[in-house]
């Protein structure tokens, strides 16, 4: 019973989830602040990565900011633990072995080929928040069947290979709820 409620949650999302999938002026606002004041860690400082778990996770919520150009180059659905919740992500956690989502600064690191495939490694920047996040092994790989994971970001499959190529090797990710 409680799986097809689930179900039609999803259906009721994905049929309403027509509305404007831009990231806000004020989290992009945000966004550049908070890179303003990890710059030192930010090796490519064209682009910006935003997440926004206030989003569910039905909508394109991930996406990535070019800073010359001054619009949205890539964006995306994105997943989140399924212990920081099933359609929002609103329980966090920079504790190793929770498997919760973490938010804050990161600063996107190497790719690598792991077991669900073409991967990111990302570094928490933010002391508290999510300086745990690569000791926790939180990386950004593809979707596995479905959105959750035990803390990792996940992408669609058919996405994850184009935006790692775009933000590897030190592009700024800020992720807020």
């Amino acid at each position: 019973m409680k799986k097809t409620i689930i179900a039609l949650q999803f259906i009721l999302l994905f049929s309403t989830s027509a509305c404007a999938s831009q990231v806000s002026q004020e989290k992009l606002n945000i966004a550049l602040k908070k890179q303003k004041k990890f710059l030192s860690h930010v090796k490519k400082k064209d682009k910006l990565i935003i997440v926004d778990y206030g989003r569910s996770i039905v909508r394109e919520r991930l996406w990535v900011y070019d800073l010359k150009l001054k619009k949205i180059i890539f964006k995306s659905r994105v997943g989140h633990a399924g212990k920081s919740g099933i359609l929002f992500a609103t329980d966090f956690s920079n504790v190793p072995k929770s498997k919760k989502s973490s938010i804050g600064s990161f600063v996107t690191l190497q790719k690598y080929h792991g077991s669900f495939g073409k991967s990111l490694r990302i570094k928490g920047l933010e002391r508290g928040v999510n300086h745990n996040a690569h000791k926790r092994a939180i990386v950004i790989h593809p979707m596995n069947g479905h959105p959750w994971s035990y803390g990792c970001f996940t992408l669609p499959k058919n996405k994850v290979s184009k935006f790692v190529d775009m933000v590897k090797g030190g592009v700024f990710m800020y992720v807020t709820n």
